[in-house]
């Protein structure tokens, strides 16, 4: 029998050798998973390369500032300059993060923790200006040194109020499927502060989906306008005339994380060693 006879027949069985059946088990066969994680590993260090370079170039450039700030919260208040507070990082870790001290020593001693609101009445003269341009943010360049936190990304919070907004808010745990960041594709869009959560989770869960280069440098290069003319949202006051008693009860029934699970706070003196 020859080809010429059944000329239809060869290309269908040539076909069919050119592509035999794999004789592997199903296992050891190369699958779209593998695929997947490598691309993640090479963003992820990409991101990385992107925030070590960012923060190294905002520090040279803020330090004198940063150094300003330091002085005049020693002169103008009691207590120390900087500030450590629990928050939640990537997969649900918690780590330190330092920020400029905005408020008395004793904010939370009557109260416990609740959440901050525009002009708050804990704060020092000097913090509330200092919140108002998130100059009180700029410390935080450590924890992105530390791989703790991006540049950008959507905002840790700290464990005591994730655990309620886990509970009230579907999907909020997969804010921390990424590191937090500095700014974020919410705060870009006025959703900072004394604002709506389920607004700032919609925000958050687009850019965990949608993260790449192109949104990760528009987050950035939107983040200067939006502190020189910042948005105000539906449902954001300036001065919300409110006492504490009144934000108190909060996340009063949700037990604080526990110190150890966090360790020491590290120093900054770990940056020269």
């Amino acid at each position: 029998m020859s080809c010429q006879t059944h000329g239809r027949a060869a290309p269908r069985r040539r076909r069919a050798a050119a592509n035999p059946p794999s004789a592997e088990p199903p296992s050891e066969q190369p699958n779209c998973a593998g695929s997947f994680t490598e691309r993640r590993d090479a963003c992820d260090l990409l991101f990385r390369g992107l925030d070590l370079l960012g923060a190294c170039c905002l520090l040279a450039l803020f330090s004198p500032l940063m150094l300003a700030v330091a002085v005049l919260i020693k002169k103008t208040s009691v207590g120390p300059a900087l500030f450590w507070q629990e928050r939640v990082g990537r997969h649900g870790r918690v780590f330190w993060l330092v920020k400029f001290r905005t408020m008395r020593l004793d904010a939370e001693r009557d109260t416990g923790p609740v959440w901050a609101v525009a002009c708050d009445p804990r704060c020092t003269r000097l913090g509330g200006h200092l919140r108002r341009w998130c100059l009180d943010e700029l410390p935080q360049l450590y924890n992105v040194l530390r791989g703790e936190m991006s540049l950008v990304g959507p905002r840790p919070e700290r464990p005591i109020f994730v655990a309620q907004f886990e509970q009230r808010l579907a999907g909020y745990a997969r804010r921390h499927a990424v590191l937090p960041g500095m700014t974020g594709w919410a705060q870009v869009h006025g959703w900072r502060g004394d604002s709506s959560l389920e607004a700032r989770l919609e925000h958050d869960l687009y850019y965990v989906g949608h993260r790449g280069l192109a949104l990760y440098l528009r987050v950035l290069l939107l983040t200067p306008y939006t502190l020189l003319f910042p948005r105000t949202c539906p449902g954001t006051h300036a001065c919300p005339q409110r006492s504490l008693s009144e934000s108190a009860p909060l996340c009063h029934e949700f037990p604080t994380a526990a110190a150890a699970s966090v360790g020491d706070r590290p120093s900054l003196l770990e940056l020269v060693r």
